[in-house]
């Protein structure tokens, strides 16, 4: 399927056009509240409560009350925007507990929520960029073809010939994730979504500086421009120009990028192609933490394409840089692990600055615990992702954690989370089988270093 124009409906299939956003943290809190209360009434409270506070699997229901409750709430969330529809597209793809239904219902947030009024983004762009898009654009979509939680997608076409695709940021989107991270339920949800351990205020106010970076699309801009120029030379790879001409802080012109999207590229390409983008995926995550010391922090099944032997890499308003000293310290913590070396661990783990009680901290356990979630790195050869390997990452990380309550998450490491729950799940569900430990290696260790003998720890471990 190439990405091209289309009506936006919201989950439960009805047409949907908003004029503006509820900003009022009362406001929105009662909405997302009366949503919860609504899919209640058929999956029962306390299961909806855990799947959006503690991320736990809801009980088994009718198949069809699953499905309305969760495009009930699903639709709620896409009404809503901001940090509430944004908390509905982590649940659809990070947390391995939530079933089926609720997934799928959740899912279509990712790119499909209800669209804002055709007069509304015309008023953003004639505001920006000082005139109208059907006076700026020789041709101009008045129906976007994506929609998420800050702002919706139109196709368009320059004057010159060319094809883009333009982002439009909700108008007061700023205030309304504003006002949601006011919410402490739901900053609660969305750090345990993103850390699996929500509560200090580092982790709070991280979540805070991210969202609010997003609303920014110069910075997007910039972002993007930046990530293109590093990737440019990998033909495996593509991201879309910026067309600063018409670009403003609430709107971001980028070339249009054709492909199929996740959920039908996982459906119809063959294991092979497959594998080989969840490749490129990797690659570009790894290489950008521990070469070029950022990471996109939102890598969600919307923001790729699939086209031919190349993936298309969209949203970067969710960028996190590091200071090389702190890259140092995490390499070095890694490769303790997969150098087997228990003794220099210790101090790797201090230096980065996971410990947040060291009285009682059980070492032992947790170069236990990074050996399961790097697995796929000590692997000799092509490595599996599994559904399983991932529910089980949720023991090892939690239930069975006995560091659990003296962890200290640096806020560095608040959103790189998203590997182990964002990207991992990625590679689950499109069952991908390559030598993640050879791709790790060559961004962990410099040309003509020794490398460690890769291990296979027990299934029981």
């Amino acid at each position: 399927m190439v990405r091209g124009g289309r009506d936006l409906t919201m989950p439960d299939g009805k047409g949907a056009r908003e004029r503006k956003l509820s900003t009022s943290r009362l406001a929105r809190g009662l909405q997302l509240s009366g949503a919860v209360l609504g899919a209640a009434g058929r999956l029962g409270l306390g299961a909806v409560r855990r799947v959006l506070v503690a991320g736990e699997e809801l009980a088994r229901h009718r198949a069809e009350d699953d499905r309305a409750a969760a495009s009930s709430l699903a639709g709620s969330m896409g009404r809503l925007k901001g940090a509430a529809m944004k908390l509905g597209q982590m649940l659809s793809y990070v947390d391995a507990n939530v079933p089926e239904p609720m997934r799928e219902a959740l899912a279509t947030l990712q790119s499909q929520a209800p669209a804002m009024d055709p007069e509304t983004i015309s008023g953003i762009i004639q505001a920006d960029l000082g005139a109208p898009p059907e006076q700026l654009f020789a041709a101009w979509e008045r129906q976007p073809f994506a929609a998420a939680s800050i702002g919706q997608v139109h196709r368009a076409r320059l004057h010159g010939g060319e094809e883009v695709a333009v982002k439009v940021q909700y108008p007061a989107i700023r205030d309304a994730v504003s006002a949601d991270l006011k919410n402490a339920g739901m900053v609660q949800a969305m750090g345990r979504l993103v850390v699996r351990a929500a509560g200090s205020s580092e982790v709070v106010e991280e979540i805070r500086r991210r969202l609010l970076e997003e609303c920014d699309y110069l910075r997007e801009a910039a972002n993007q421009k930046r990530f293109k120029a590093l990737f440019a030379a990998d033909p495996r790879v593509r991201i879309p120009g910026v067309v600063d001409r018409y670009s403003s802080e609430r709107v971001l012109t980028s070339t249009f990028e054709q492909g199929i999207d996740f959920k039908t590229f996982n459906a119809t390409a063959d294991q092979r192609r497959k594998n080989a983008a969840a490749e490129i995926i990797w690659d570009v995550a790894f290489t950008s933490l521990f070469r070029h010391l950022f990471f996109n922090c939102d890598p969600h099944p919307g923001n790729y394409l699939f086209d031919g032997d190349q993936v298309v890499f969209l949203d970067f308003g969710c960028v996190r840089p590091f200071e090389p000293a702190f890259v140092r310290d995490w390499k070095g913590m890694i490769r303790a692990v997969l150098e087997r070396d228990r003794d220099g661990f210790e101090d790797r783990v201090l230096k980065v600055g996971l410990v947040g009680n060291r009285a009682g901290f059980d070492f032992d356990y947790h170069f236990k615990m990074l050996q399961y979630l790097y697995r796929p790195m000590l692997h000799p050869g092509p490595y599996r992702f599994t559904e399983e390997y991932i529910k089980r990452s949720f023991h090892v990380l939690l239930a069975n954690n006995p560091n659990r309550f003296k962890l200290r998450l640096p806020p560095e490491l608040v959103f790189v989370n998203r590997l182990q729950w964002g990207l991992y799940s990625l590679l689950a569900t499109m069952n991908a089988e390559v030598d993640w430990r050879r791709l790790t290696l060559r961004v962990l260790y410099e040309e003509g270093e020794k490398l460690p003998e890769p291990y296979v720890q027990p299934e029981e471990d």
